[in-house]
């Protein structure tokens, strides 16, 4: 379990990480760097993943910016770094998926992929997925879609 000055991420931010990253760092040079500062720092984390950096840094006072070019890292850190309403998140879950059995059932097996996607995202889709499948997650998909707080429609996309 990954220390930050001898806590863990959840005894520090009071909550575990939204999802790990598959590109992994090894966080100890600039998580201890952080630790010992006397004053702010200024901190880019120029590959942030699920931006565990930038979140320790925020929590211990300083200014941290982090930028990835992988979409999903940008998702994933978004909903880590920001303060978060629990209860009005599940709340909006629950919500989700009672639209999103609606959705189900009335979707049929060839639209059940994600709008506008080209033959080569529909063939992967295909290979990974089968048709119920398929169904069940593009109605998720628009079900989360629909969510207006940009926040808890992160959070939820990251849990889909």
């Amino acid at each position: 379990m990954l220390k930050f000055n001898k806590k863990t991420i959840y005894e520090t931010l009071g909550r575990e990480p939204v999802h790990p990253f598959p590109a992994r760092m090894a966080p100890g040079i600039a998580l201890q760097v952080i630790a010992e500062a006397k004053k702010p720092l200024r901190i880019l984390d120029p590959m942030m993943g699920s931006g565990t950096v930038v979140a320790l840094a925020r929590a211990k006072g300083h200014r941290a910016v982090g930028v990835d070019i992988d979409p999903l890292a940008v998702l994933i850190s978004k909903a880590w770094t920001s303060a978060v309403d629990a209860e009005a998140a599940r709340s909006k879950a629950r919500e989700v998926l009672t639209r999103a059995r609606r959705i189900f059932c009335s979707l049929v097996q060839r639209d059940a992929y994600p709008h506008g996607a080209d033959p080569e995202t529909r063939q992967f889709i295909a290979y990974w997925f089968d048709g119920y499948a398929r169904r069940q997650l593009a109605a998720l998909s628009l079900a989360i879609g629909g969510v207006r707080n940009e926040l808890t429609r992160n959070i939820l996309l990251c849990a889909l």
